[in-house]
């Protein structure tokens, strides 16, 4: 095999190996930066689920109910705001 031929099957071989694993890279990029935006957002929203089982708890005017409400509350306001920040859809959302 004469070292032209060799060099040129390297070269495409090479070339074939460069554009799959710049895909590769895109493609884990964008996974990396999906869970970076869900993560916080499926945390949060453990949090509401949790807060709201402990309210059950608890009468409604009781003074823990009241201090769970509100906390649940600023927890759904920060849910929405990191929502809207990284606009994540609502069929999207955790």
């Amino acid at each position: 095999m004469d070292i032209n031929v060799l060099s040129l099957w390297v070269g495409i071989l090479g070339s074939v190996v460069t554009i799959g694993s710049l895909g590769y890279a895109i493609y884990s990029t964008r996974q990396f930066s999906k869970g970076v935006r869900i993560g916080p957002l499926q945390s949060i929203r453990n949090l509401i689920d949790r807060m709201e089982e402990e309210k059950k708890k608890h009468h409604g005017d009781s003074p823990q109910w009241q201090t769970m409400h509100h906390t649940q509350g600023d927890l759904d306001a920060l849910f929405k705001n990191l929502q809207s920040m990284f606009n994540i859809p609502d069929k999207d959302a955790p």
